[in-house]
């Protein structure tokens, strides 16, 4: 595996959760001291958009959020992807990973309404849900 930040040979894997899901970041030697000293400098607009972000998805539950205020397919499936390059693009291409990770997010979302559907009897839209999952993975295996 390789190091999240520097790309080179990782010594250490760590997963833990964020926003819902198991995320893993693998780090070498001299990347993991940087991390833990805290030496990585955030723009203030990163740290803003960052905020405001865990103040909405952070803490909420996907059914705790009203759809007439805020379409949840972008806060949890776009935002959380936006925060991570705002906060750490060097410059680096992080398109694929980030284009895979929105995909990811979005299948995860899919699947929990499809779950509610299924709860709630509504078929047609049960299987609208498994259509838009299994166009997603297609496109994902694709690539």
């Amino acid at each position: 595996m390789s190091c999240s930040s520097c790309g080179g040979s990782a010594d250490k894997v760590y997963k833990f959760l964020s926003d819902g899901m198991v995320k893993e970041v693998s780090y070498c030697s001299k990347c993991l001291k940087k991390v833990l000293v805290g030496s990585e400098e955030f723009s203030k607009s990163g740290l803003r958009y960052l905020a405001s972000h865990s103040e909405i998805v952070q803490d909420s539950d996907l059914g705790e959020i009203s759809v007439d205020l805020v379409p949840t397919d972008i806060i949890f499936s776009i935002a959380p992807v936006a925060v991570l390059r705002i906060l750490f693009d060097k410059g680096q291409n992080f398109n694929d990973l980030e284009e895979k990770e929105v995909f990811r997010r979005r299948i995860f979302l899919l699947r929990y309404k499809l779950n509610k559907a299924l709860e709630n009897e509504d078929y047609k839209t049960a299987n609208k849900l498994k259509n838009q999952i299994a166009a997603i993975e297609k496109r994902i295996a694709e690539k």
